[in-house]
């Protein structure tokens, strides 16, 4: 005789990387304490890291980058979590992923790296932090 189960609720790796986007960190928790894989990628090779970083949920990001997110992968565009956060203007995100080591001379397929993004696009505040963090180096 067959058992039959309903109203299971499955969520898939893909639900990371929405509650990600929307910073639901108690989500996010629950998810990955039932297995789901941290740095899962969606189609275009995001991780939920990134999407951390697109929202700028530095708690989030935190939360992750503690759980063993690769703070290095790249998307099908070559961005990183960082490149990511400078180009939504996150100086906390980018701050954040730059002091857990988020590596600043990673170019994506435009071969920008994340201080010529953020002179790019004026975000000032975040050249001169990388640029000050690159002295450092």
């Amino acid at each position: 005789m067959k058992k039959i189960t309903k109203n299971i609720k499955i969520e898939s790796s893909e639900n990371i990387h929405i509650a990600c986007l929307y910073g639901d960190l108690s989500k996010i928790k629950r998810l990955i304490a039932s297995g789901v894989n941290i740095n899962s990628k969606d189609f275009s090779n995001k991780t939920p890291l990134m999407y951390a970083a697109e929202d700028g949920a530095i708690e989030t990001i935190d939360y992750l980058i503690k759980n063993g997110a690769n703070i290095n992968d790249i998307d099908v565009r070559g961005d990183t979590a960082l490149i990511i956060a400078v180009k939504n203007n996150n100086i906390k995100a980018t701050q954040m992923l730059i002091e857990n080591g988020a590596d600043l001379r990673i170019k994506n397929e435009d071969y920008k790296d994340a201080l010529n993004i953020a002179k790019d696009l004026g975000c000032k505040e975040i050249a001169e932090f990388i640029e000050n963090k690159r002295e450092d180096i």
